[in-house]
């Protein structure tokens, strides 16, 4: 290793022969290491020295290499730890061991002093980020700002969290002017001053105004007076729905009348009810007159019928009253050339009525009459019958009346009720022809365990395909199905059976009615 300075080597200065002729090093061969005094390094007109603080000095120099002034740098890129600082005023940076001043700093001009000593920057900043942010507004602080005093914002203000004043932003800086309104209250202005709350409002109550003070809340009667709608109101409505938004529209129809989905309200005074609508289509009809009908047309009347008139039809055309000879022919029983009636009745010196011809009554076609009283159905007679010749009251006069036969069992001699055995209990003979149409029964002392059954047999055999019975528990008879040989004639042998009895109790009392019609 060689020394500049020492005995047998160069001993003065290495000074190039001509200025900026020669270099040190190449770029594929460049010096190691570069040590030299605090205040050695001249690069160009600009020199970099090392203050008496330890501050790296950036400073122009004469033509002898004698700083002169403070040095600006164009560009600098510094980094500290992670953070990478570009064109950056700094009040102190330390790089290595060494502090540069921030006079000794520039990047154009980032911020400047006016006249009032205040200063104002060019350009964003990003406050509280350590990763290289470029600022996203003119300040772009990542936490907390405190202001310590008055603040003039002439733009939109954007908050990623909460924004605390330090007392209500006034209504003529965009704010209410208050610092607490009512839950679900309506707010009012008031000028520049501080916004109003309303009560929160009532079920039904709604806000309304009288054009001067404030509005107010009301409801029920007040509030329908206020709006036009009170019991002292006439509001003109061009419709009405009621119960549905479009199926039950009430509206008017001309002056006087309204209607419901087009079908007019008939009403006192207004138009005549048509028929189709369930009216007469009439104003007036003649008092006393019968109503005629006319299809879909107005109904009309007849004249009040005169002295012994009657409203005689032709199957065709409207009735007509008609009287005398006229309504007799009508009804048939006129004589067109007499002008007489063919006696049907008349009165006897006594009073009491005589009918000269055979009367039929209850049937209703134009039935001859089979006798002189030829009855349809039932006849009631208040009082004793004459009969001068009972020939005709015979069998074939008394078919299908009715003809009952009763049974008993289950009693003793002085009919007290005891126990019912299996057994035969009452035998007849027929004495004349008769259909069985049914039966009924009771039994005092319902059997238990099983169904007591009972039969009637003629000649011998059952007329029941299924025989009645009470059932177990039950005091009622249940009804069997009669069989082919339900139909009785004079001689047959009738006989009363009971064909099973209870077991738990067997059953006290019965009484059983064979339902017959001669």
């Amino acid at each position: 290793m060689a020394y500049i300075g020492r005995p047998g080597f160069l001993t003065g200065n290495v000074t190039p022969l001509a200025n900026n002729s020669v270099s040190l090093g190449k770029p594929q061969r460049r010096w190691k290491e570069l040590y030299i005094d605090a205040n050695s390094l001249h690069l160009g007109n600009v020199s970099v020295s090392i203050g008496k603080t330890d501050e790296v000095e950036f400073m122009k120099t004469n033509k002898l290499g004698q700083p002169v002034t403070k040095a600006t740098i164009a560009n600098i890129t510094a980094t500290v730890g992670d953070a990478t600082i570009t064109q950056a005023k700094l009040s102190s940076l330390s790089v290595g061991g060494a502090k540069m001043r921030a006079n000794a700093l520039s990047s154009g001009t980032i911020y400047t002093a006016n006249l009032t000593g205040n200063a104002y920057v060019t350009r964003g900043l990003a406050v509280g980020y350590t990763d290289g942010r470029v600022p996203q507004a003119n300040l772009d602080v990542k936490n907390n700002v405190y202001i310590g005093g008055a603040t003039t914002l002439t733009g939109a203000v954007t908050t990623g969290s909460t924004l605390t004043l330090g007392s209500a932003l006034a209504v003529g800086s965009g704010g209410t002017g208050a610092t607490s309104l009512t839950d679900g209250g309506v707010l009012l202005g008031s000028g520049t001053s501080a916004v109003t709350a309303m009560s929160a409002l009532g079920d039904g109550e709604m806000i309304v105004g009288d054009g001067t003070t404030d509005p107010v809340a009301e409801s029920g009667a007040t509030l329908r007076t206020s709006i036009g709608v009170g019991t002292g109101d006439s509001p003109q409505f061009t419709a009405v729905n009621i119960g549905a938004a479009s199926d039950t529209t009430v509206a008017r129809a001309s002056a006087g009348d309204i209607n419901v989905e087009g079908n007019i309200i008939y009403r006192a005074g207004g138009t005549d009810v048509p028929v189709s609508d369930g009216g007469t289509g009439a104003s007036s009809l003649t008092d006393g007159g019968v109503l005629l009908g006319s299809g879909a047309g107005a109904i009309t009347a007849m004249s009040a019928l005169g002295d012994s008139e009657m409203i005689v039809g032709d199957g065709s055309t409207d009735p007509v009253a008609e009287s005398g000879d006229t309504l007799r022919t009508s009804i048939g029983i006129g004589s067109a050339a007499s002008g007489t009636v063919t006696q049907i009745y008349s009165a006897n010196t006594t009073g009491n009525v005589k009918f000269a011809r055979g009367i039929a009554v209850g049937y209703a076609g134009s039935k001859v009459p089979g006798a002189n009283l030829d009855v349809k159905g039932n006849a009631y007679i208040g009082a004793n019958v004459y009969v001068a010749n009972t020939q005709n009251f015979n069998s074939t006069n008394y078919s299908g009346l009715p003809y009952d036969i009763a049974f008993t069992a289950g009693f003793d001699a002085d009919m007290v009720k005891e126990d019912v055995a299996a057994a035969t209990y009452g035998e007849l003979v027929m004495a004349r022809p008769a259909t069985v149409v049914g039966e009924a029964g009771y039994v005092d002392t319902a059997p238990t365990g099983a169904a007591l059954i009972v039969d009637i047999e003629k000649n011998g055999t059952s007329i029941y395909a299924t025989r009645p019975q009470f059932a177990a528990s039950a005091t009622s008879l249940s009804a069997g199905t009669l069989g082919a040989t339900a139909v009785f004639v004079s001689g047959d042998r009738i006989s009363f059976k009971i064909d099973q009895i209870g077991s738990s109790e067997p059953g006290e009392g019965v009484r059983f009615t064979l339902k017959c019609k001669v």
